[in-house]
């Protein structure tokens, strides 16, 4: 009886690491960046900045940053300048976790980071610099639940 038990235990010891071991590979970088969305906002004042980045099959990403009135500004939304509104285009090419982004549009600047890693897509996250090591972007990729309105 007592051989019994032990195996019962042995078994159920197996079994919980081997589920474990399962949710640890759940929890990595992403093999492609190709269809992901990273977003994040920034409030400061009357303003919120809405920072986004989009990677697009093909090695094109896209990177927006739309300012916006907060909703208890006197500021109508429609009087915020187009200036402040910005999209770069870029080429880009990921080997995990480093990724690289090439400026398309003229005035974009080159930027490299990495994305770490997080138990399923909600909580990986993405950093880049500049070429002078300035922290331009940083954001959890978006799962699809964020609507900006």
């Amino acid at each position: 009886m007592r051989k019994l038990f032990y195996l019962t235990a042995l078994l159920g010891c197996i079994a919980l690491f081997a589920a474990c071991e399962k949710d640890d590979k759940e929890s990595s970088v992403p093999k492609t960046l190709d269809g992901t969305q990273w977003v994040t906002v920034k409030s400061e004042g009357e303003k919120q900045t809405l920072l986004k980045l989009e990677f697009f099959g093909g090695g094109i990403a896209q990177y927006t940053m739309r300012v916006r009135a907060t909703s208890g500004s006197l500021t109508p939304r429609s009087e915020i300048a187009s200036g402040d509104n910005v999209v770069y285009n870029y080429k880009y090419s990921y080997s995990q976790p480093n990724v690289n982004l090439y400026p398309v549009s003229q005035d974009a600047p080159a930027l490299t980071g990495k994305v770490l890693g997080g138990r399923g897509s909600v909580y990986q996250y993405i950093t880049l610099y500049t070429a002078d090591g300035a922290e331009f972007f940083s954001a959890f990729q978006d799962d699809g639940n964020y609507i900006w309105q």
